[in-house]
């Protein structure tokens, strides 16, 4: 009996850290969507060391890092973060994303 009260705890507290691993990420992008760069970028680096989060949440965690660097005109920052997502999540909709995010940079940057 004990056994399975332990079992229903730790599963109780899973769904804590779940919920609010989630609310981490939909607080990240209110803040991205309120125009508080500064903020989001800190709360997804929170998120990050505080939660356990699936790999395309973390690419998605990184998109609104990159896309709030990019708000704020830090254009090396967002490049390095928007090559990292190409690179450690390629197959997500976030490399896609970013991949035309570099493009549009690219471009700009050389003038065309």
């Amino acid at each position: 009996m004990r056994v399975f009260i332990l079992a229903v705890l730790l599963g109780l507290v899973g769904c804590d850290e779940g919920n609010m691993s989630q609310g981490a990420l939909l607080g990240a992008h209110k803040l991205y969507n309120q125009g508080k760069y500064n903020e989001a970028i800190s709360k997804v680096f929170r998120a990050r060391s505080k939660y356990r989060y699936e790999h395309t949440e973390l690419a998605e965690l990184q998109y609104i890092m990159a896309q709030s660097h990019l708000k704020l005109r830090q254009y090396s920052k967002a490049k390095l973060i928007y090559s990292m997502i190409v690179n450690d999540y390629p197959n997500t909709l976030y490399a896609d994303l970013s991949k035309t995010v570099l493009d549009e940079i690219a471009t700009k940057e050389l003038g065309l």
